[in-house]
């Protein structure tokens, strides 16, 4: 597993380093966005069954179903484009978006219908032990998005994170029962960088 280039480093100075590693992921901030609008706005083209009903309008996805789709979309729009350099999940180990040149370089996608925050399942603040179906420390695309309504098309893509996250930075909730992990604040903007907003 990859050290955490934030190793040894002040608080201060994670703006600045998850900049630099942004920078020099294979991975351009203009064409993320464009292929996760372009992802989202398939979805609301989409329609299913012989009665062609239409997602969004005429069958509303709960929010969980829309982040999987949304997610999927992406990460085969990825290789659809560079089939050499990307794939989608393929095992359990995997991440949602796989670089084949290194898959150190590979990303975890979070959506979620948060207005500004993102969120995993519990076990993403849980200690990794050797046998763990996949790394919870590397890059991060977060991906939040308008809750789909009865009758209504025009939902949006409200803002988009890239960045690194180690699985310490995960908090789970504090019920016995929770099933979330969160992010705290200061995670946001050093972190995982807002590269779009709506």
């Amino acid at each position: 597993m990859k050290k955490s280039p934030y190793l040894g480093l002040n608080e201060n100075d994670w703006k600045k380093k998850t900049e630099e590693i942004v920078q020099d992921h294979p991975i351009k901030i203009d064409e993320l966005v464009e292929i996760i609008k372009s992802s989202w706005d398939s979805i609301f083209a989409s329609t299913i069954g012989t009665q062609k009903l239409q997602l969004g309008k005429d069958i509303v996805l709960s929010p969980q179903f829309t982040g999987s789709i949304l997610g999927t979309l992406i990460s085969h729009e990825f290789s659809t484009r560079y089939p050499k350099a990307w794939r989608p999940e393929a095992s359990k180990q995997d991440k949602d978006l796989v670089y084949i040149p290194d898959e150190e370089l590979s990303c975890e996608i979070k959506t979620s219908s948060s207005a500004s925050r993102i969120y995993g399942n519990r076990s993403y603040a849980q200690p990794q032990s050797g046998n763990a179906r996949k790394s919870k420390d590397g890059f991060y695309i977060g991906v939040n998005f308008d809750k789909m309504i009865e009758g209504e098309v025009d939902k949006k893509i409200r803002r988009i994170w890239f960045g690194w996250l180690d699985h310490t930075d995960w908090k789970a909730q504090a019920s016995p029962t929770g099933q979330n992990a969160s992010l705290p604040a200061n995670i946001y903007g050093t972190k995982l960088l807002e590269v779009f907003r709506a």
